[in-house]
């Protein structure tokens, strides 16, 4: 949220690809801003507050019961009533709705960036069938990719209140590195052999065990191949079964989440991202960044980050059996690799910087909010 005294952010804190845009929002933006993390009062999560604060930013945490806990709107509304902002720009479906709730006492417009509709548990889907019917009411809905601005219109969000904002990263925290082997070492994984990274949570939709398949794949090949899977959900001790199931028990590696990506990145031969549904994915920039080739999907935006064959490898959702060969061709070719993340590099460089972000949500605070220029 922008103001004349502070500007707020809310967003459930729980270690995704949303916090890191929030994250790199906060650091980039040029005017005053707070950040508000809600996290849930019965599994506390502060890490991206305490992250902001140590650094410098302003920023608090709320916990929260849930989205129709009238405690934490009434905390928010206190928060804002003391910063007077004059956006609140609110990430995911939970929030969306807080934000909502709360504006209308601070009198204030909402801004709801839109990351992706996950679906899932019956929970999530109610959520984001409440949503769906708040979204319209906002003054401004920004998309992190066309398909997800299609669904904001098929839910009625008119189109001169849709702006579709890429997520952009910080190309100074994720820069590449020449050498795999510390990045290994503090992972605690072997510094020789194929390394395939996957960042994300644990759930369905990522494809973790397509992974696993084609690990061990690679293996009954004679390939050394290992993978780490970092992040978390409830998807642990499926995938945990599954690599049992697949013998490779010893090869996939789960350290949950890690703080700093880019050492997973940075330990890696090659990213993957077998997903059947993604908005704009941060890790495939962030992996981009750190010049390592990423086989993703064709989903969401990865077929306009991705440049296929020259900056990665696109593949149809589902297809096991692509993800085993593009992992196999490119296990067999290091120099390939090597162009590839060159290549990758560069485009991220010019296309989805966390600047050319904070730039584009200004313009669109300085719409909302009718004043000329809230950032100087």
């Amino acid at each position: 949220m922008t103001g004349d005294r502070d500007a707020r952010k809310a967003a459930k804190s729980s270690g995704n690809g949303a916090e890191n845009v929030i994250y790199n929002l906060a650091r980039t933006y040029r005017g005053p801003m707070m950040t508000v993390c809600l996290s849930d009062a019965r599994e506390p999560h502060t890490e991206l507050c305490d992250r902001l604060k140590a650094e410098g930013y302003n920023a608090a945490t709320i916990a929260s019961s849930g989205a129709f806990d009238p405690g934490t709107i009434r905390r928010l509304i206190r928060i804002g009533r003391a910063f007077r902002p004059d956006i609140l720009h609110v990430h995911e479906y939970k929030t969306t709705i807080i934000g909502w709730l709360a504006a209308r006492w601070l009198r204030v417009p909402v801004v709801s960036t839109l990351h992706g509709f996950v679906g899932g548990t019956a929970s999530v889907r109610r959520y984001e069938a409440l949503e769906a019917r708040i979204l319209p009411r906002l003054a401004g809905i920004a998309a992190v990719s066309r398909n997800t601005a299609e669904r904001a219109r098929e839910m009625g969000v008119p189109g001169d209140r849709l702006t579709i904002i890429p997520n952009g990263i910080d190309l100074q925290r994720f820069q590449p590195a020449d050498r795999h082997a510390p990045a290994r070492r503090s992972l605690g994984l072997a510094e020789s052999g194929f390394l395939v990274a996957l960042v994300g949570r644990l759930s369905e939709e990522k494809g973790h065990e397509y992974v696993i398949s084609a690990v061990a794949g690679l293996a009954d090949a004679g390939i050394d191949a290992q993978a780490v899977f970092a992040g978390d959900g409830h998807l642990r001790e499926t995938l945990v079964e599954k690599a049992l199931t697949a013998g490779v028990a010893g090869r996939v590696h789960m350290p949950g989440n890690i703080a700093d990506a880019a050492v997973v990145y940075h330990a890696s031969d090659v990213v993957v991202l077998p997903s059947f549904k993604e908005g704009l994915p941060l890790t495939v920039l962030e992996a981009g960044a750190c010049a390592r080739p990423v086989i993703a999907t064709d989903v969401g935006e990865i077929s306009r980050i991705i440049v296929d064959k020259k900056t990665g490898i696109i593949i149809p959702a589902g297809d096991a059996k692509a993800l085993a060969d593009a992992l196999a061709y490119l296990a067999a070719k290091p120099e390939e690799r090597e162009s590839m993340g060159r290549a990758a590099r560069k485009r991220i460089e010019k296309h989805y910087s966390a600047h050319a972000m904070a730039s584009a949500y200004t313009d669109l605070y300085c719409r909302l909010s009718k004043r000329r220029n809230p950032v100087s």
